[in-house]
């Protein structure tokens, strides 16, 4: 074939795929149907963009804007002006940045290039060069239309969190798949979620439910996605307070129920006007699609739905203990969002017992003012003794420990003594005897909540330590503790946790 010929029949394949493609861009758009509630009404979009901001005194600014997930939203703006201190920020002499200080700038608005209005809560603004500014917040909002609402306080919020699945307690599809394929075999699926529905002692409304998506792209693929998602409704309020009463706590709650860390994945707040989407540091902006629990994963510890406990009273309590126990709640939230090595999960973990059972139960067997009365009649016995000098007296009140508290193992034993019997009978069975990995930790313990305390104790005082193997079994024993009781503080019935010692799914040492 001729060199000309080969170009020909080579210009003839490409006109034909350009015509291809082109029909194909032009073509319509493959059938897919989406509830009015799904997620992808509000697009999770990250992508950077240009932006004009606009300033309180009328002026506009140009400058650059990123969204990065679960991370602060960041940028630059261009001609914001600043107020500068003589000698610190600007170098009259040169004429140029010497520090960057950042500084807090309230509320800063803008407009992205496709028209989205932005708003950045409590943003920080660093001058790094003249007309050249940094700006930041841990929390912004975006959406059309978003001008209009001057104040920033929105009465909806709408959000999902990790876990939601197994906390609904639903499933929110009924299926018929044929176990055969022919000509004319049908599928079928049923809709059968129910919305569960709830009103706060405040008075807000809280909606757990489901959506769909539809999908056929092609005769070879059907899809129905489904997505669990929040809806409150109530008293406006700005999207911080939305966040803090109900988003954050729900995540924290649904990484107890799952034992895994689960995160804010997207949220929205709206007004009679439309929705504007969150974006910041603890928000991922994935889109989370109801699943099964992978094969690995442990039942959830408890739920919503039929029988289950119902969602305002879970965020009450919560709320609750974590006001009145902040350093027991501190450790639930921080083991199951970031693994800590295994002596300072131990260490954190026995200062979480420890707080707790001092708000439940003081921190001895008297009372302060009780036992400062009987320390001082001691003393006064003491001194009327023969036998007994002043030096010796003086040597027991410098060196005796007269504070009159618990030891760690009491304590720890009386929170194991607070549970439920069957759990109770769950933990006995599996710490006596002392399992033979803990051995030698102390000569003729009286228990392992004995040995637990002393494990802590060498730590705090640089004592041998124990091995890793010891210090993980005893961490497993005092997990267990402290997830028993924190669903006990919650008014939850441990039937799950139960469940998992006596299939020995949950291993307590």
């Amino acid at each position: 074939m001729a060199l000309t010929d080969r170009f020909a029949t080579l210009g003839t394949i490409v006109r034909r795929w350009l015509a291809a493609a082109a029909a194909h861009a032009h073509a319509a758009p493959a059938p897919s149907v989406s509830s009015p509630s799904s997620p992808e009404t509000t697009p999770i979009e990250t992508t950077g963009s240009a932006i004009t901001w606009q300033l309180a005194n009328g002026n506009e600014i140009h400058g650059h804007l990123d969204f990065p997930t679960a991370r602060r939203v960041s940028g630059t703006a261009f001609g914001l002006p600043m107020e500068t201190s003589a000698g610190s920020d600007v170098d009259s002499e040169e004429g140029f940045w010497v520090s960057t200080t950042p500084r807090q700038y309230g509320t800063l608005r803008g407009l992205l290039r496709n028209g989205h209005d932005v708003a950045l809560l409590n943003a920080q603004v660093t001058p790094v060069l003249p007309e050249h500014t940094l700006v930041g917040a841990d929390l912004a909002l975006r959406g059309p239309g978003l001008r209009a609402n001057t104040d920033l306080l929105f009465p909806k919020f709408r959000f999902q969190v990790g876990g939601l699945t197994e906390l609904a307690g639903v499933a929110p599809l009924k299926l018929r798949i044929p176990r055969t394929l022919a000509k004319g075999t049908e599928f079928s699926g049923t809709w059968t979620a129910p919305t569960q529905t709830w009103t706060t002692a405040e008075g807000d409304t809280i909606t757990l439910d489901f959506v769909a998506t539809i999908n056929a792209p092609s005769p070879y693929e059907l899809r129905v996605r489904t997505s669990p998602i929040v809806t409150v409704t109530g008293t406006a309020r700005p999207a911080p307070a939305w966040l803090r009463d109900y988003a954050r706590p729900l995540a924290e709650l649904t990484s107890l129920a799952t034992t895994q860390p689960q995160a804010v994945t997207w949220a929205a707040v709206g007004d009679d006007t439309g929705e504007y989407q969150l974006l910041g540091r603890e928000i991922t902006q994935e889109r989370y699609d109801a699943d099964l629990p992978k094969p690995d994963a442990l039942p959830a510890l408890f739920r919503c739905g039929p029988g289950g406990t119902t969602l305002p009273d879970l965020l009450t309590r919560w709320t609750a203990l974590a006001n009145d126990q902040p350093v027991f709640v501190d450790y639930l939230r921080t083991v199951f969002r970031n693994p800590l090595p295994v002596t300072s999960r131990f260490v954190a973990l026995i200062a979480a017992l420890e707080g707790f059972h001092t708000a439940k139960h003081g921190s001895g067997p008297l009372g302060k003012k009780e036992f400062d009365r009987e320390k001082d009649a001691v003393f006064k016995r003491l001194k009327k003794t023969e036998g007994v000098s002043e030096d010796d007296r003086a040597w027991l009140r410098q060196w005796g420990n007269y504070f009159g508290s618990y030891e760690l193992h009491e304590r720890f034993r009386r929170l194991a003594a607070d549970l439920p019997k069957d759990l109770q009978h769950h933990i006995t069975a599996a710490v006596q005897p002392i399992p033979p990995l803990l051995h030698g930790i102390m000569n003729d313990p009286i228990d392992i909540w004995q040995l637990m305390g002393k494990a802590r104790n060498n730590l705090a005082h640089g004592n041998t330590p124990q091995s890793t193997d010891q210090l993980t079994a005893l961490t497993r024993l005092g997990h267990t503790l402290a997830v028993a009781t924190a669903l006990q503080e919650l008014g939850l019935t441990p039937t799950h946790l139960d469940a998992l010692m006596r299939t020995e799914k949950w291993s307590i040492v």
